[in-house]
Parts: structure tokens; C-alpha cells; sequence
């Protein structure tokens, strides 16, 4: 994959199990990390989830209504000091068009190369 990794954590394609594996890493050593995994069969649906998280991300913000929101697909959508579409709690944090878009291109990118 040519692509640079937008999400900013480890990101793992296992081509033999159809399947990626996204590894977060705890804030330090007394922490455990965190795995998302997302089979070659929910790309399609995880790229539709992002899209609507963050449609929801923008239209809350807008309003000034900002709670956490738990999202589809395991997201949630936080505001304040970790703000945007988030995976895992804190991790990832979408927060604008752009950032969006190339996750979704790599996610796209990671499909094919499954």
C-alpha cells in the first residue's frame, strides 16, 4: 500500500485472515492498547458509518449540543480537548472533511489490496 496511514495508530492488513486489524496504544507502559477489527466484508459499511458519524459530528457542533455521542460501528463522537469521530474512546479523531476523506481512501485502498 502506497497510501500514508491518516488514522495515526498501527494499522495491520492481514491478507490471509480478509481482515484489518487497528492496534491504538495506550497513553504509556501501564496501559494495555486496543485493537479494532474490521473484516474485509464491513469496509463498505465502516467507510458509510464514518461518513455519517462525522455528518452527526458537524450537526452537533453546530448546535452547541456537545455530549459524547456514541456513534456506529464502535465510534464515538466526542467534543472538547479529544473532539471529532473518535475509535476506541479517544483514538483517531476525525474532525474535519479532509481527515475524512483520506480515511476513507485508505480504507478503500486496504480493500483491495485484502
Amino acid at each position: 500500500m502506497n497510501l500514508e496511514n491518516p488514522f495515526g495508530f498501527k494499522i495491520t492488513v492481514e491478507k490471509e485472515k480478509q481482515r484489518v486489524v487497528f492496534y491504538m496504544a495506550g497513553p504509556d507502559r501501564r496501559y494495555n492498547g486496543k485493537e479494532y477489527i474490521l473484516e474485509k466484508e464491513e469496509m463498505d459499511e465502516f467507510c458509510s458509518a464514518l461518513e455519517e458519524n462525522f455528518e452527526l459530528y458537524l450537526k452537533k457542533k453546530a448546535e452547541g449540543n456537545l455530549q459524547l455521542i456514541p456513534g456506529k460501528m464502535g465510534m464515538t463522537i466526542r467534543f472538547g480537548l479529544v473532539e471529532g469521530v473518535c475509535f476506541g474512546g479517544i483514538y483517531g479523531q476525525i474532525r474535519s472533511e479532509k481527515k475524512l476523506r483520506k480515511c476513507i481512501s485508505y480504507i478503500s485502498q486496504m480493500k483491495k489490496d485484502i
